[in-house]
């Protein structure tokens, strides 16, 4: 009995660390702005949503890909269920800080 309710209390407590951890992390990501190599990227992702894959060709296509289909989901989000809780660039393609893009 007392094996089990260590168990459940560190599972608990594990929760509760990456849930503070994911928290902080993600709280105020819009306020940071983009470095210099970060706007690029961003330039390119969005020409991406043009149709334009000649943007920027000295990073990885893969990275710019993923920022663009995080971008075309957000701009979903933004339109829709999202309308009064607006998703920024910021958060959207902040591939260095934000744990959810690669």
């Amino acid at each position: 009995m007392l094996k089990e309710l260590t168990k459940r209390h560190k599972t608990a407590a594990l929760f509760l660390i990456v849930s503070l951890g994911l928290f902080l992390r993600l709280h105020g990501l819009e306020r940071v702005g983009f470095n210099d190599d970060e706007i690029h990227k961003l330039e390119a992702a969005h020409s991406y949503l043009r149709g334009d894959l000649l943007v920027n060709l000295e990073h990885p296509m893969l990275l710019k890909s993923l920022v663009t289909l995080s971008l075309a989901t957000a701009d979903l989000w933004n339109r829709g269920p999202g309308i009064s809780h607006q998703i920024s660039d910021e958060v959207t393609s902040d591939c260095k800080r934000c744990p959810l893009v690669p």
